[in-house]
């Protein structure tokens, strides 16, 4: 089963929000957003997700692209401009641990070569689209 997730790429002042992820001794980044529950829209999922997982609350912009890898089929779309101050929350920081750290760090687009943002396409496609 291929699962549906929505994420969102939220930039300000040149930087990007990542999800920060250590879990087993392996250290890389990812888009915040999830999965989407029964019957819920793409778009809906997405500003859900990134209230649960960073309390921002955001408006959200035109979808730029839809990724499936054969495990999940990801919406991403662009943040029009949020409101708050990112901090984690939700389930991530309930089950953040030092092997499963979940955590939030705005990094420069321009250092996006040197991090480990997963899936790896997605940062081909930041790069290309926003560099």
């Amino acid at each position: 089963m291929v699962y549906q997730r929505a994420a969102v790429i939220i930039i300000q002042n040149k930087k990007i929000l990542l999800m920060h992820r250590i879990k087993n001794n392996s250290e890389y980044y990812a888009i915040p957003g999830g999965t989407l529950e029964k019957g819920e829209q793409f778009e809906i999922a997405a500003i859900r997700e990134i209230k649960e997982e960073t309390t921002l609350d955001l408006d959200l912009g035109e979808k730029l692209w839809e990724i499936n890898d054969g495990i999940s089929n990801c919406v991403y779309f662009l943040c029009k401009n949020f409101t708050g101050k990112a901090k984690i929350s939700g389930p991530e920081k309930k089950i953040s641990s030092q092997n499963n750290y979940f955590g939030l760090k705005w990094i420069l687009l321009s250092d996006l070569n040197n991090i480990d943002l997963k899936p790896s396409i997605i940062k081909e496609k930041i790069i290309g689209t926003f560099l």
